[in-house]
């Protein structure tokens, strides 16, 4: 054979075994598909009950595209999830700012309790939300 050819053979033969290894290292997303989740939320901060955080005037939501509120005290979760995590209550409060929210209604307050459904959930700030959830959060 000549070197010419086989030289080929070798980057053919390198080509396909990293193509190879990018699908089998290709991320796998956490939802098969783009979902359209919500999820209840409660809030009471230093015993009162507080609406989640308003839309401004000129916004269509409060918080980023895939983990977000529109005015109706849900949690919406629209499109692909890859990382789990980037659905956690945790998650959420952050995209909303919520805990500076619940200060600014003066409640000091930590969030000190966390309610799944009406159950105290283990994963607490890292529950991952699921469609049709209630979530109730207690500052205070």
């Amino acid at each position: 054979m000549k070197l010419k050819t086989i030289v080929w053979i070798l980057i053919v033969i390198f080509v396909v075994f990293m193509v190879y290894k990018w699908i089998v290292n290709f991320p796998k997303p956490y939802t098969s598909a783009p979902v359209h989740w919500h999820a209840q939320f409660e809030v009471s901060a230093c015993g009162e009950s507080i609406n989640l955080p308003r839309v401004g005037e000129r916004a269509a939501f409060l918080g980023e595209h895939l983990l977000h509120t529109h005015d109706d005290n849900k949690a919406h979760i629209e499109g692909q999830v890859w990382e789990k995590e980037d659905v956690s209550i945790k998650a959420f409060i952050d995209a909303i700012n919520l805990d500076k929210y619940v200060k600014s209604n003066g409640c000091d307050s930590p969030l000190s309790k966390i309610l799944v459904d009406n159950f105290s959930d283990a994963d607490g700030l890292n529950h991952i939300m699921a469609d049709g959830e209630t979530i109730k959060l207690i500052y205070g």
